[in-house]
């Protein structure tokens, strides 16, 4: 039985994977912007495949981040936080800004966080860095105080 053209083209990529990748990258280091475009073009055309892809990779990257496991729990605390923020309550429309909160210390997964209060958040768990945020708000009040509210 004769294999379609899908089917040979298939087991080329297979079997001359890594000489094809070192080729993309080099024309993609090569032609930037024209690669940038291609994948824009890409996006547009296939926005499911785009958002999955996105999807997976951010899936890949938690687990290997955080360990096996973290991407679940990421999604599990999405669903109990109706797709929110877990502190500002902001919807998160998309996978990209969203992150899983992790305690530094001990590596326990919290909850799922946009990237605003996700960059926050360390300066309250920071006793230290807590008091001087306070102190710097309270100093900078007081100045604008004194000149009148300006």
């Amino acid at each position: 039985m004769a294999k379609s053209q899908a089917e040979i083209q298939k087991a080329y990529r297979e079997r001359h994977r890594d000489e094809l990748r070192v080729r993309t990258t080099k024309w993609r280091e090569s032609h930037k912007k024209e690669a940038r475009q291609a994948n824009r073009n890409w996006k547009a055309a296939n926005p499911e495949k785009s958002k999955e892809g996105e999807r997976k990779q951010n899936a890949k990257h938690r687990d290997k981040a955080y360990g096996k496991g973290a991407q679940t729990h990421f999604e599990q605390q999405k669903l109990i936080q109706d797709g929110k923020c877990a502190i500002c309550e902001r919807v998160f429309y998309s996978s990209r800004g969203t992150h899983l909160d992790h305690n530094h210390i001990t590596g326990q997964w919290r909850g799922a966080l946009c990237a605003i209060c996700n960059e926050s958040i360390w300066i309250l768990e920071d006793a230290e860095m807590l008091a001087k945020a306070k102190a710097y708000l309270k100093n900078w009040n007081q100045q604008v105080s004194a000149q009148g509210g300006k």
